[in-house]
């Protein structure tokens, strides 16, 4: 198989990772969130990212995604309301 289709199939899957991920992460409510810094899908990607890219332990560092996740959901969501 030629290198560059080689290269092509290799980012594939981080690709449609993105693609995936990206919306759901950055949008809130079908537009482009301005405060990503209270939204609970936001904060919880970027410390599973940064988790990940330190530790390099997949499971570890979904199972703490997902567990900030709920944490921020449940006890940020109701703070940021109540500015609202």
């Amino acid at each position: 198989m030629p290198h560059k289709v080689n290269n092509i199939l290799h980012m594939t899957p981080a690709a449609v990772i993105a693609a995936l991920v990206s919306p759901t992460v950055l949008f809130v409510e079908n537009e482009v969130s301005v405060s990503l810094l209270v939204h609970p899908y936001f904060l919880a990607s970027l410390a599973t990212l940064l988790f990940m890219l330190l530790s390099k332990r997949l499971i570890l560092s979904s199972t703490l995604g997902v567990v900030l996740f709920i944490f921020l959901n449940s006890y940020l969501d109701p703070i940021i309301r109540t500015f609202e």
